[in-house]
């Protein structure tokens, strides 16, 4: 899953716990269509933190880097 994988990047690299919903901009930002676009600069807001950390734990255990 997309934004499980994202959620993941987010709490590694950036030390933040993010919802899913908030995850999907960053999984949009990090997808092969972004990067076939050759884009050198996105931003992506990454807010909340609505998710109860049972469940966050149990997604980011389940998907690979």
């Amino acid at each position: 899953n997309d934004a499980a994988r994202a959620m993941r990047l987010v709490a590694e690299h950036v030390h933040v716990i993010a919802e899913g919903a908030a995850a999907c901009a960053v999984a949009a930002a990090v997808s092969p269509a972004m990067a076939a676009r050759k884009h050198k600069k996105v931003v992506a807001i990454v807010s909340g933190g609505n998710i109860d950390l049972e469940k966050f734990a149990e997604l980011v255990t389940s998907v690979k880097h």
